[in-house]
């Protein structure tokens, strides 16, 4: 039997967004664990201990390629530091480099589902989606959840009555402007696949 995994990310802004052009720092070894030091190119609001879909930073940070990273602090409103444990390497990020409350994995996993929590109603009424951006290209990227406005939510839950599954490499990646700034905690379920 397989065990559900629980992926949280927290925050009081964006739920993603883009990483500036701006070089990498060394975010030095803390508990044995490299760090590195990221810049965005906007407030995120993202708060510590959240783990974060990134996608690749550039040629030379390979190691943060389409991976879960855990945000070990946030030093500044638009710099966040990553756990990194294949270690630090110099580089800039580009144009399109994204960073998502999400989930990937390079193994096949089923979706289960997600729970999100507002700490007050949301009065901007602005969309939430969950997608599927598709490892095989966009021919296969899927809406898999909307909710066309998030005016007066508070508490939000989607279990769909069947899994769904995932490829290796697909990647499930929330997108929600919360202009008000509300605090919002994040469950992702997750099945792997054997």
């Amino acid at each position: 039997m397989n065990k559900d995994q629980v992926i949280y990310a927290s925050g009081a802004s964006i739920m993603n967004g883009a990483f500036a052009a701006t070089a990498l720092s060394n975010g030095g070894v803390i508990n044995g664990i490299s760090h590195t030091v990221v810049t965005m190119g906007a407030t995120h609001g993202i708060v510590a201990g959240s783990q974060l879909y990134i996608s690749n930073l550039d040629n030379t940070s390979a190691y943060l390629e389409n991976k879960m990273r855990y945000v070990y602090a946030t030093p500044a409103a638009t710099t966040m530091t990553l756990a990194a444990r294949e270690g630090y390497t110099a580089g800039t990020p580009t144009t399109g480099q994204i960073w998502a409350a999400g989930y990937v994995s390079d193994d096949s996993y089923d979706f289960l589902g997600f729970m999100l929590h507002l700490a007050s109603a949301d009065a901007g009424g602005a969309a939430l989606t969950l997608t599927k951006d598709a490892k095989r290209g966009a021919a296969w990227d899927t809406l898999i959840y909307t909710k066309a406005a998030m005016t007066g939510v508070t508490d939000l839950i989607y279990f769909p009555d069947m899994t769904i599954p995932m490829n290796g490499g697909d990647v499930i990646k929330f997108s929600w402007s919360n202009a008000g700034g509300i605090l919002w905690g994040l469950e992702i379920w997750v099945r792997p696949r054997v």
